[in-house]
């Protein structure tokens, strides 16, 4: 970062910076995170916090752990992790339909999207290379094999903006469950089911105002400092 001697100008700049905050997450930290599921192992519906940490779901039958991982371009992922806390799998019934969603708050309009899923036994995500999707690399760690949607919508996935209320919804949905083991996951053993979502907002206009109004200060005080 340059450093200026004229304290004037120092003052000016950092005003205007004061006056227009680096851009924000996202996210809506703090807001609510709308959860569901059916045959998840059970059928449940409920709100959680959004923001990084673990919440009981489904009566205590599943930990949702959020992580969010930020990007160098200002876009951050948010990744929920769904893991049956006992034993057993995460389908109640393997031969039923199963579905897990969410509706996720944002902190402005959204201007790009990424999109991955996968199943995992006790922490490891599966790295199955059967007919029913084409696996690829995980868009965060580069490792392991995940189910990448670039287009938002795939057999088992999808993803949506409801620009009613600046959310941000997603889900996954197989049925029957059994259907994955076509995909080379034993629907018998995964007791996990890890989903990203990766965006990044436009600035408020009135933050662009902002800022032009801080760089407008600087020139003038280099105009005065001059003079």
């Amino acid at each position: 970062m340059r450093h200026f001697v004229h304290a004037a100008l120092v003052t000016t700049l950092l005003g205007g910076l004061a006056a227009s905050p680096a851009l924000a997450g996202p996210w809506d930290i703090g807001g609510t995170i709308a959860v569901s599921g059916i045959n998840a192992p059970n059928n449940f519906s409920q709100n959680v916090t959004l923001g990084a940490g673990s919440t009981s779901l489904d009566g205590g039958v599943l930990t949702l752990t959020q992580t969010l991982v930020n990007e160098p371009n200002g876009a951050q992922w948010l990744v929920l992790d769904y893991q049956v806390t006992g034993s057993g799998p995460i389908a109640g019934n393997t031969s039923g339909t199963w579905e897990l969603a969410a509706e996720v708050p944002l902190s402005g309009q959204p201007n790009s999207l990424g999109f991955y899923f996968d199943w995992g036994v006790n922490g490891v995500l599966d790295t199955a290379s059967g007919t029913l999707f084409t696996p690829g690399p995980n868009p965060i760690t580069g490792t392991g094999e995940v189910f990448v949607n670039s287009t938002l919508c795939l057999y088992a996935s999808c993803g949506y903006i409801n620009t009613s209320n600046n959310t941000l919804g997603f889900f996954a949905y197989i049925s029957p469950y059994s259907d994955l083991n076509a995909a080379g996951i034993n629907t018998a053993t995964a007791n996990e089911f890890q989903i990203g979502v990766e965006t990044q907002t436009v600035p408020e206009p009135a933050s662009l105002a902002l800022l032009g109004a801080g760089v407008v200060g600087l020139l003038g005080v280099r105009r005065r400092a001059r003079g």
